[in-house]
């Protein structure tokens, strides 16, 4: 996820400097997988060319299997955006091996459906999903949660995105998703639908940091993958350290707040069998961890 603004009628595009709004310009940048580190320029004309002056611009470019899926979150007022793009630059994505150019929520160029494969299952995520860091990460991970849940009859996936881990669960055991983000459960149930050998997955808009699935709805539950967002999940940890489940596999890429909710969890009664910490941010101290409660 870049972020770009015009300044004195140049683009500055990287990514912003830590605790900071300052954007640093990058040239080039050794984490990066190939087909993304080589559209670097590419990325600073399509920010020329829809960024207004002055408006800074996110924009998120995803790896698929198909090509660059490149969403641009413009920061432009209605219809301040540049979003008409030229015929040079539409030949330029396609040389360029660009699969999907997303502009504010509308589709500006689409030579492909771009495809992630999760758990042998081919998904197309909606523009600007989140994706874990890097996919060798997310297989570790996905293999460690199915490891911890073996044998569980009724899976509840938290936070679950567009499935990278309720498509590999679901080919033990039927699956609930549930997440605020309406397309990328879109995305998840017509993956589900196309994809063989799977158990039923079914989802659930709803924001879990406001309603979190109570006491009550964790009855039909006895395993939950748990991977919130940076803030940790305290409302979703209480009602979880107050139900029926047996394990939780809970996942974080902020262990303070992992340690805050492993603490509730712990005093309702869960016991923190393993904790696996996965460096998926190459050269930066960040840590993701990987935890198995049960009781």
């Amino acid at each position: 996820v870049f972020s770009a603004v015009t300044t004195n009628k140049r683009i500055v595009l990287g990514f912003h400097e830590r605790a900071s709004e300052r954007i640093i310009d990058i040239a080039v940048c050794p984490v990066l997988r190939p087909q993304i580190a080589g559209c670097l320029l590419l990325l600073r004309d399509i920010a020329a060319a829809v960024l207004p002056p002055r408006k800074k611009g996110r924009i998120t470019v995803l790896a698929s299997e198909t090509g660059l899926d490149i969403t641009v979150e413009s920061g432009a007022d209605s219809g301040e955006s540049g979003s008409a793009l030229s015929s040079a630059m539409m030949a330029r994505l396609g040389e360029a091996g660009v699969a999907r150019l997303s502009l504010d929520g509308d589709i500006a160029a689409l030579f492909a459906e771009p495809v992630l494969r999760l758990a042998g299952v081919p998904v197309v995520p909606p523009p600007g999903a989140f994706v874990q860091a890097s996919a060798e990460a997310e297989a570790f991970m996905t293999d460690l949660a199915v490891a911890h849940l073996a044998g569980s009859s009724a899976i509840a996936d938290l936070f679950a995105g567009f499935g990278a881990f309720s498509l590999a669960l679901a080919r033990h055991a039927p699956v609930l998703a549930l997440d605020n983000d309406a397309d990328a459960l879109a995305a998840l149930r017509t993956a589900a639908r196309q994809g063989s050998g799977l158990r039923p997955v079914t989802t659930d808009v709803r924001d879990l940091m406001q309603f979190p699935l109570s006491e009550q709805e964790l009855k039909r539950f006895d395993a939950v993958v748990l991977d919130p967002p940076f803030a940790g999940a305290r409302a979703q940890a209480a009602m979880l350290a107050a139900s029926s489940v047996a394990r939780i596999v809970s996942i974080s890429c902020n262990p303070a707040t992992f340690a805050r909710d492993a603490r509730i969890l712990i005093d309702g009664g869960f016991a923190l069998e393993r904790v696996t910490p996965v460096d998926q941010f190459v050269f930066a101290a960040d840590t993701e961890v990987v935890g198995l409660f049960s009781r």
